[in-house]
């Protein structure tokens, strides 16, 4: 997460500021997520996933 959106405690986890969430794709090798963008404002979340469509292989 980028330095200006969060700091690292002392214990080396990261503190997500107030009224901001993190989040994070299932695959994190090629999700684009809050590890690139940083925190979301928690009014930007417009919709909630309830299921997913699994991929075929």
């Amino acid at each position: 997460m980028p330095a200006e959106h969060a700091h690292a405690s002392a214990a080396g986890t990261t503190v997500v500021p107030g009224g901001q969430v993190v989040l994070l794709g299932d695959n994190p090798a090629f999700s684009t997520d809050s590890r690139l963008w940083g925190a979301v404002p928690a009014t930007s979340i417009v919709g909630v996933v309830l299921d997913g469509v699994p991929l075929r292989g």
